[in-house]
């Protein structure tokens, strides 16, 4: 059965079919050891329908003891009381509901993006604008009035927060403690505690939270957005004038839809994408997953299959499904044929893929030390739009790989794009390009990979790094690429695994260090120490001056994930001899742990130009210096020649 909504509260769980129906559900055992089909642990009127029409809600929550708040689209906030609990209530909910339930007891509740219960009465909610609002329905009975005149305590309505916007989910274990739980957009979980639980708290929450509110206690908690169809292409990276097979379920039942193929970069008016091919029609059934579908991949049968004109051009695309107001995109690569640009961007399929907990588990979940992850199922961390409002959402896949893609399009520079398994497999041919461009996050990469890069740069080809924590984890793929095996100890860095392999900080000239980076303290620019650099010529900028220091991916160029060319010991490699430190970041550690923008080049013509970050490429679009500069180091690509530099500064 599949479900629109799901609650709890002590007794029982309370879940939501497609047809709007009401289901109980009780767990006699409530110690994970049921049968893993159901069969044992489970009350016997578990799965009884106790209600009807409950699909014209935008959201239901539970405020404990059988209480059920409901809100519907228009805004009206609904009281329910299951007086039962047992799953006795009726199909149409007839008996064993409290008199007054069903009473609206507010308005205005559609303006909210999130609300959750915090127990004996208290409500929290979110605004779209990331206002925390306070309330308290003192009734807990139905009688407040539609338009809650009554039976709310003083304070209700009162902001004690602000930010929460940010965080794809919010929860509270309605014991009545204060306590809320959050994930962010980078898939850490981090614990609040509202002391004060009376509204008192300061609009910008500056009292009343407990100390240590807002820390991580957890890694790996990401959402999954609520989609009416979701689905995954096969293959990940498509070649030009071939097809891409689109393996789609509905929730529930049988929808009609589109697939429009959308070429994707970021607007002008802040939609993401551009539509290249005529829509197709079909149907999304709700088709059955595979048990471990984390590993095994979904086991779904194809759709559609959607053909790719030979002549669309190189890059991210997305099969866009539409039914109705709801929008599904299953993004995909389109990889260069014969016919090929001057430069290679590369898509960071595998680190999406690393961070994809659907199905079951991603390489954060913590389900294992090392995990196989089949790239054959539903990606949310795909979504390429990460914006809400105006406002731009911190990042750091596919809509950050967009930021710059489209500065690079917008900019005039033509290029193709191939995925980590295209690079693993050398289809294109690094040597047929003149640069090589690593943006955002590149991770994960196989030996291969790193071999082939290095390979490239020694024999005069030419890369820019705009990243961080590149080339940092190693993987390998199945032989017919269809999953990737990952580690998270220190065993599966590649700089540990790799004996014989080029060690991350000796390719790249920075390499990220993982107990460090923790200690960075916050998003800041690079200052300038090589303002006679080639790449600075035109920008005028002196020594000490700050470039990056804004940005869209929560602040400056330099502080998520940043890359060091200082050896720390990690065991990603010595810095390099001939390396130039052009910039450095803002800030440091206690231990002069930084990030830093450097260059090398060898005698073949070949060179490596790294700013460090993941942030950096949410700043070139909107930093004009930091554009010449990039602009400078890819002109250099393309030249002929390189002209070597004269003098090298120390690290």
């Amino acid at each position: 059965m599949a479900f629109t909504g799901v609650i709890a509260d002590d007794l029982g769980i309370y879940a939501v079919t497609g047809d709007g129906s009401l289901v109980w559900y009780r767990d006699t055992l409530r110690n994970g050891t049921n049968d893993p089909h159901g069969a044992t642990g489970w009350s016997p009127s578990s799965g009884s329908q106790i209600g009807g029409g409950w699909d014209i809600f935008r959201q239901i929550f539970s405020g404990a003891d059988g209480i059920i708040y409901a809100i519907k689209d228009t805004g009206e906030l609904l009281w329910y009381r299951d007086t039962l609990r047992n799953g006795m209530n009726g199909p149409n909910g007839t008996a064993g509901w409290a008199a007054g339930s069903g009473n609206q007891i507010g308005a205005g509740w559609q303006n909210f993006a999130k609300v959750f219960s915090g127990g004996n009465g208290v409500i929290y909610a979110i605004k779209t604008t990331g206002e925390l609002l306070w309330y308290r329905d003192t009734l807990r009975n139905g009688m407040n009035g539609p338009n809650g005149t009554a039976g709310w305590a003083t304070g209700s309505g009162n902001q004690i927060g602000a930010g929460w916007h940010n965080f794809p989910a919010v929860v509270a274990p309605g014991a009545a403690d204060g306590i809320i739980y959050a994930t962010t957009q980078t898939a850490d979980l981090r614990w609040y505690r509202d002391d004060l639980r009376n509204g008192t708290n300061g609009a910008a929450g500056t009292a009343g939270w407990a100390p240590g509110s807002g820390a991580n206690i957890g890694l790996g908690w990401s959402i999954e957005p609520r989609t009416l169809i979701s689905g995954y292409p096969v293959p990940l990276s498509v070649a030009r004038g071939a097809s891409v097979a689109l393996h789609l379920s509905a929730r529930t039942i049988p929808v009609p839809c589109t697939v429009t193929v959308t070429r994707l970069r970021e607007n002008a008016d802040g939609s993401v994408g551009v539509p290249v091919g005529p829509p197709i029609a079909t149907t999304a059934t709700h088709q059955t997953t595979s048990p471990n579908a984390w590993q095994d991949g979904c086991g779904w049968p194809a759709t559609v299959s959607v053909p790719l004109d030979p002549t669309w051009r190189s890059g991210l695309y997305s099969a866009r499904v539409t039914a109705g107001a709801a929008t599904t995109d299953v993004v995909f690569v389109v990889r260069p044929g014969a016919v090929q640009k001057d430069l290679l961007l590369l898509a960071n399929t595998n680190c999406w893929n690393s961070y994809n907990a659907w199905g079951g588990a991603s390489n954060y979940s913590g389900h294992a030390d090392v995990v196989t992850l089949s790239f054959e199922r539903p990606n949310p961390e795909t979504v390429p739009r990460s914006r809400l409002g105006t406002a731009y959402v911190p990042n750091h896949l596919t809509a950050a790989e967009l930021w710059f893609s489209t500065w690079l399009e917008d900019a005039g520079y033509e290029f193709d794009t191939c995925s980590d398994l295209d690079l693993h497999l050398g289809d294109p041919h690094l040597s047929d390009y003149k640069g090589v461009i690593l943006s955002t996050h590149p991770e994960y990469w196989t030996i291969e990979m790193a071999a082939r890069l290095s390979d490239y740069v020694a024999t005069g080809g030419r890369v820019l790094y705009l990243g961080g924590n590149g080339v940092f984890r190693k993987i390998e793929f199945a032989p017919d690429g269809r999953s990737m095996t990952a580690g998270s100890k220190p065993d599966w860095f590649a700089g540990n695994a790799w004996a014989q392999g080029p060690k991350p900080r000796g390719l790249l000239g920075v390499a990220y260090e993982v107990a460090h980076d923790l200690l960075y303290p916050a998003r800041c620019g690079y200052v300038i120490t090589q303002p006679a650099h080639k790449f600075l010529a035109g920008t005028g900028l002196a020594l000490g001056d700050v470039i990056g220091a804004q940005g869209r991916n929560g602040g400056g160029a330099c502080g998520w994930e940043i890359d060091t060319a200082i050896d720390f010991g990690e065991g990603n490699g010595a810095t390099r001899a001939d390396l130039e430190i052009i910039g450095h970041g803002e800030l440091a550690t206690p231990d002069g742990y930084t990030g830093h923008m450097t260059y090398y080049e060898n005698a073949e013509g070949g060179f490596m130009f790294a700013i460090g970050s993941i942030t950096v490429g949410g700043s070139v679009p909107v930093d004009t210096r930091l554009q010449r500069i990039v602009r400078n180091a890819l002109d250099a690509c393309l030249a002929e020649t390189v002209t070597p530099v004269a003098a090298k500064q120390p690290v």
